[in-house]
C-alpha cells in the first residue's frame, strides 16, 4: 500500500492532477525524447537509454531494474516504464544488465543493486531530474534489486516491486519447487528427499556444511523421477 501510494502521488505531482484520478492514466499527444548515458560501478562500464517527455523540469526519476530473462533495454516487458511513464511526467532509465548488450562486468545480487544506484545517480545529474524524487522499478527477479537497491541508496525516494516475492530467493525456491511436484503428482516424501538436496547444495554454497556433503545428497537424488 505505501509503495503503491507513493508512486500515485509521485505521478499526480508530476502532472498535476486535478482531482479526477482516471485522468492520471490517460495521458495523450506526450512527445518522448531519449538518450544514451553511459556510467560506471568498480570496474563495469554500463550502457543505457533514458526516456523522459520533451518538456517539463523537476521530473521524477525511475531506474528499471531486469527481469532474470530480460538482461538488455531492448526487451519488449521494458516498453511500459520507456513509453508509459514518461507519458506520466517521469524521466525513466533502462540500461543493459552488467555482462550483457553494452554493459560488461560480472554480477551478484548485491552489484546489481549497486550498479542500479549508480545508475541512479547518472539519472539525477540530468539537469531536467529533480534529485530528491529518484528511485526504482523491478520486474520479476528486479522487484527483488528494486526493494535491494533502495535501502542501500542514501537518497532513494521510493521503490516499485512488480510481480516480485518479498522473500529470500531461497524461500522462494523453495515454495516454487515444492509447489511443481506436488502438482505433477509427487508425494509429501519426493517434496521432503527434494527439498533435503535442495538445503544441502544452498548449504555448501553459504559454507554451512561441506561439498561432500553436497555431492552425496545429489547423487543420491541423480535416480530420482523428479530430478
Amino acid at each position: 500500500m505505501t509503495i503503491a501510494l507513493c508512486v500515485l502521488i509521485l505521478c499526480t505531482q508530476a502532472l498535476g492532477a486535478s482531482g479526477n484520478g482516471s485522468d492520471l492514466w490517460h495521458v495523450t499527444g506526450t512527445k518522448i525524447a531519449s538518450q544514451e548515458v553511459q556510467f560506471s560501478n568498480g570496474q563495469a562500464h554500463l550502457a543505457g537509454t533514458v526516456c523522459l517527455p520533451e518538456t517539463g523540469d523537476h521530473l521524477p526519476g525511475v531506474v528499471v531494474l531486469h527481469h532474470a530473462g530480460l538482461a538488455t533495454r531492448e526487451a519488449a516487458l521494458y516498453r511500459h516504464p520507456k513509453e508509459g511513464l514518461p507519458a506520466l511526467g517521469f524521466a525513466v532509465l533502462v540500461f543493459d544488465r552488467r555482462g550483457s548488450g553494452e554493459s560488461s562486468g560480472d554480477f551478484d545480487f548485491e552489484t546489481l543493486a549497486d550498479d542500479a544506484i549508480a545508475g541512479q545517480r547518472a539519472l539525477a545529474k540530468i539537469p531536467r531530474v529533480d534529485q530528491t524524487r529518484t528511485g526504482f522499478w523491478g520486474l520479476s527477479q528486479g522487484g527483488w534489486l528494486a526493494v535491494l537497491a533502495a535501502g542501500r541508496s542514501t537518497d532513494s525516494a521510493f521503490a516499485v516491486a512488480v510481480s516480485a516475492p518479498l522473500v529470500t530467493a531461497n524461500e522462494q525456491m523453495q515454495f516454487a519447487t515444492s509447489n511443481l511436484l506436488g502438482v505433477r503428482g509427487y508425494s509429501e516424501s519426493d517434496v521432503r528427499e527434494m527439498l533435503d538436496a535442495r538445503k544441502a547444495w544452498i548449504g555448501y554454497l553459504h559454507g554451512t556444511n561441506s561439498r561432500d556433503v553436497a555431492v552425496a545428497a545429489l547423487r543420491k537424488s541423480e535416480s530420482k523421477p523428479w530430478i
